[in-house]
């Protein structure tokens, strides 16, 4: 019998990795800083080995989608603790465990409710975050964020976002299952690829932003 999986303890150390009173979006926005810093510094060293500059390369994708993934849990914690109607629509999470332990944590206020249901929400795909966030707000979210993509193009004259946007989204978690999973010595990475993905993961978190915004003042 394995043993018994302690969330409490996972949700405790995770929050101990993160800055206290910073906004999610900014913490979000300091790792990409990081990252794309990381790719400019790579480029700007021919003393490099090519091989090299391939495998280091092969990180980004990982480091965007873990970047991606906590962001998202940290929304959802957001929105559930600010309470209804998030509250009751995180009730039909289907795969959410919330034992005696965590009744009794979220009394003691060791930890929140949110904090417990997203630590716990699937991010294996984009499909499990437009899931997630069409259950929390009520709505068919893909749907709803492609009307935004859309009139972000009509303002720009383009159709870059809502065409783009998000198949980079999509693309990018394969390949950072590829990278996760396997050897993949004959893939890797290029440059133009990872700067782009970079971009669109900005892009995708402030615009993201917005529609949270806007779907909670609606709301209320």
């Amino acid at each position: 019998m394995p043993p018994k999986r302690d969330i409490i303890g996972e949700v405790i150390s995770r929050r101990a990795r993160h800055l206290k009173r910073i906004p999610r979006l900014t913490q979000t926005e300091r790792r990409i800083y990081d990252l794309e810093g990381a790719c400019y510094f790579l480029e700007r060293h021919p003393d490099i080995p090519t091989r090299h500059k391939r495998e280091l390369y092969r990180h980004v994708p990982v480091a965007l989608i873990a970047i991606t993934e906590g962001y998202c849990k940290m929304l959802y914690r957001d929105l559930i603790d600010s309470g209804e109607p998030f509250l009751s629509n995180a009730k039909q999470f289907k795969d959410v465990r919330l034992d005696i332990d965590a009744l009794i944590a979220t009394h003691s206020r060791a930890v929140t409710v949110g904090e417990i249901i997203s630590h716990q929400l699937s991010h294996n795909n984009l499909g499990d975050i437009e899931s997630n966030l069409s259950l929390l707000l009520a709505q068919d979210f893909p749907a709803e964020f492609t009307k935004r993509l859309q009139n972000e193009d009509l303002l720009s004259g383009h159709t870059i976002f809502s065409t783009h946007l998000r198949r980079q989204l999509v693309y990018t978690f394969r390949q950072r299952h590829i990278y996760c999973h396997e050897l993949a010595t004959t893939v890797y990475p290029r440059r133009y690829e990872t700067e782009t993905s970079i971009k669109v993961f900005r892009v995708f978190f402030h615009l993201l932003e917005e529609h949270i915004s806007e779907a909670t003042k609606r709301i209320s």
